[in-house]
Order: C-alpha cells, then structure tokens, then sequence
C-alpha cells in the first residue's frame, strides 16, 4: 500500500527544500538592505575627486558667483538668471520629461500639478521662485524637493525649460491657479 520509508524520505527531502528557501530569502533581504543603505548615503569619498558640499540647500542651483553672499541674498537679489540657450533647454526637457511630466502633463499644461504654461503660479512665476520650488518642494501641494535627486545645473535647466513654456497652451490644459505673474 503506502511505503513509510518513501513517504518520510520525501519529507526529509521537502523541508531541506524550505529551509533552503528560507535562508535564501534572508540572504537576499540582507544583501538588499546592504546595498540600499549604500546607494542612500549623500556622500562618498574617493581620492581623485574632491568633496565639498554646502549646506545650503538652494546654493546648488545657483551658479557659483565670486561672492560669498547668502542663497536667500542671491534670490532676493535676482542673481539666479534663466538659461535661453538651446543645449540648456533641451537638457530641461529632458529632465522635465523624466521627472516633471507625469504631474505636470508632456506640455506642461497640468495633471495633478499646476498648469506652468499659463502667467498664473501658485508659488510665484520668477526663475528664483521657480529653481526654489524645485529644490525645496512644497509636500503640502504634493510637489516633492528634488535638492537629492536633481544636480545644481539640472534643477537650473528644468527651472528655464518650464519657462520657455510660457504662452505655448497646450490642448487640455488646467485652468489657472494661483496669482497672475
């Protein structure tokens, strides 16, 4: 009828299979965590580049002046100018296509986002304003900082792209929001 012999070698044989998936499991989980906590860290070090990080966060989308004037100094002041060169915007899109156009519509006329072709914006329409919104985000709007995420020139790019969309209205595009600019 039923051989014990067979039927007690099988389960030897299925929980050696378990335990090995287990083990396997728990040595994926901890590779994993290992890696992202390495891929997590804001810094590195390595002998042939030199690490100077700022604690400012803004100062990294403002290009590098001979002064040593506050970030807020340098907003307030307009010494954060848009790029109008081709290369620049073209890289703007790039970056806006990636990271701005699912919130924010391929043409920039809104989804979840504002609408950034019209003159109305929510947080103020300057490139100071914009590059600021940027990097520092605004969670209670949904607008995450992208200070981690995006280089100093990116943020600056992607800032002047949405710009040069002033006045394109795109088909479906949101109804203003915020203040005429």
């Amino acid at each position: 009828m039923v051989d014990l012999q067979a039927v007690k070698s099988n389960k030897t044989i299925l929980s050696k299979v378990w335990i090995g998936i287990i083990i396997t499991i728990i040595g994926f989980v901890i590779v994993i965590n290992i890696m992202s906590s390495q891929m997590n860290k804001h810094t590195y070090s390595s002998p042939y580049i030199s690490q100077k990080e700022d604690s400012t966060p803004l100062s990294r989308a403002i290009p590098s002046t001979p002064s040593e004037e506050s970030v807020s100094a340098m907003i307030s002041n307009h010494e954060i100018t848009t790029l109008t060169n081709e290369a620049s915007l073209s890289s703007g899109k790039v970056v806006y296509d990636k990271n701005c156009l699912a919130c924010h519509g391929p043409s920039g006329g809104g989804t979840v986002g504002p609408n950034l072709t019209d003159e109305y914006w929510v947080h103020g329409g300057s490139i100071q304003d914009i590059v600021k919104i940027i990097n520092e985000g605004n969670l209670a709007k949904g607008m995450i900082a992208w200070e981690s995420t995006l280089s100093a020139e990116e943020i600056l790019q992607v800032a002047s792209f949405i710009l040069s969309l002033q006045g394109s209205n795109p088909v479906n595009g949101k109804a203003p929001e915020g203040e005429k600019f």
